[in-house]
């Protein structure tokens, strides 16, 4: 990296947005890590945001989510062993608002 007397002032100001932009990155990524939850809550995480979003029955999730209700059944009632097929699980994170993080 050159010197930053060697810079012009667009340069150093190119390089100084840069920088912010990946350190404001990195905190949002930190800020929303902490509400990560491992694979084997996904069940839990599930019910309470259903619960949380008013719909008091899984067959109203299941309505939204366009799958059937054996999947939000398998879904909440699952400890850590998820049978389900991925884009139906999806499905129902993605009608609560749930995201999936990998990596």
């Amino acid at each position: 990296m050159a010197n930053i007397e060697d810079l012009s002032t667009e340069e150093i100001l190119a390089v100084a947005l840069a920088r912010y932009q990946q350190q404001k990155k990195e905190l949002t990524l930190a800020s929303q890590a902490k509400n990560l939850k491992p694979l084997a809550e996904v069940g839990a995480v599930v019910a309470h945001a259903r619960k949380n979003q008013g719909m008091d029955s899984r067959s109203d999730l299941a309505d939204l989510a366009d799958v059937a209700l054996s999947v939000v059944n398998s879904i909440e009632n699952s400890d850590g062993d998820l049978k389900v097929q991925t884009n139906k699980l999806l499905k129902v994170l993605d009608a609560l608002g749930l995201k999936v993080w990998i990596g």
